[in-house]
């Protein structure tokens, strides 16, 4: 059964804020069809960026959508200066709560612990005490995190009551903001901040989960949106299990981003400017993020030069920018 969404129509267009606080929310939100459909329906769209881009001004003015800057750097200045450590506290626990038992939470967790070893072995007395007692109350506050959902929703509800920051507040009320949408359940960049603030005014909030594992290894949420959009069955699964969603919150909607696969006009032949001779192999290459692994094009130029060696004779490459 499909969830029942019921949303508040406003007499006037909707309007909705999109937070485009990194690259890959810009190129997931204004670059697919989401954008479009939203356009469609007759919204009234918003951009909410966390710093001042010519990419984002050029389509924002080509889409005729309205875009307000509100700098990343308040973001962080308030991250560091309002409770800091409590904050770290917070993010800790969430992200290493993540994951199922033995999976992405339990090899956090394993990092976590031997970062603190390294650091023990060159420290004085003192610190190795410290370092030895953080490790210790957040492993304890981990387990009883995992262990009862009741603990979860009240820590996440003091987090959200001590750290809503009121950035964003200015500028949702300046445009009257009915919707805000984000790419993340809070766990990228300023996404918490942005919903905080949004349902401490009594808007409404929709989390796009933006990658297929976004659900697993970031941890748990930061922020309680009112809906979520999610990929697949399986991930709204993840959603209810691990995020403690209910199932009336979510909807699965496919992915944006791989709709231009599907369109009608869609022709492999138009990815290399001529047509693709049957008997011709195509060796897909799909790119790792370049901040994790930066020798892609290596390993794309390796794979040219065997195609043009004639080592892999009658082939292609199509290599996907991650």
């Amino acid at each position: 059964m499909k969830p029942s969404i019921r949303l508040k129509r406003p007499h006037r267009r909707k309007r909705i804020a999109l937070g485009i606080f990194n690259g890959i929310a810009f190129r997931y939100l204004l670059q697919t069809s989401f954008i479009s459909r939203l356009i469609e329906n007759d919204s009234q769209i918003f951009l909410i960026c966390s710093e001042d881009s010519p990419e984002i001004r050029e389509l924002a003015t080509k889409l005729g959508l309205t875009c307000e800057v509100v700098p990343g750097e308040l973001c962080e200045k308030y991250r560091r200066e309002r409770l800091p450590n409590l904050q770290w506290f917070g993010r800790l626990v969430r992200l290493h709560t993540g994951g199922p038992e033995y999976e992405t939470g339990d090899i956090f967790w394993a990092r976590y612990c031997e970062d603190i070893d390294r650091m023990v072995r060159g420290s004085g007395a003192r610190t190795k005490i410290e370092l030895r007692l953080r490790r210790w109350l957040v492993g304890q506050t981990v387990k009883l995190f995992r262990a009862s959902r009741i603990f979860r929703k009240v820590l996440l509800y003091l987090e959200e009551r001590l750290f809503t920051p009121g950035i964003f507040k200015e500028v949702l009320r300046k445009w009257q903001v009915d919707e805000v949408v984000v790419t993340s359940l809070g766990t990228f960049d300023w996404d918490q901040y942005f919903v905080r603030d949004a349902s401490s005014l009594g808007i409404s909030s929709t989390a796009i989960i933006l990658s297929w594992d976004n659900t697993t290894v970031r941890g748990y949420k930061a922020c309680s949106p009112d809906r979520v959009v999610a990929w697949t069955r399986r991930m709204k699964k993840e959603l209810i299990d691990l995020n403690d969603f209910r199932p009336h919150q979510i909807f699965v909607g496919g992915v944006p981003i791989f709709d231009h696969y599907f369109w009608e006009e869609a022709d492999p032949n138009n990815y290399f400017g001529e047509k693709i001779p049957s008997d011709t192999k195509l060796v897909f290459f799909a790119t790792k993020s370049p901040n994790a692994f930066p020798w892609n094009p290596n390993v794309i130029r390796i794979i040219c030069n065997a195609i043009r060696d004639k080592r892999l004779p009658k082939s292609k490459v199509v290599a996907r920018v991650h």
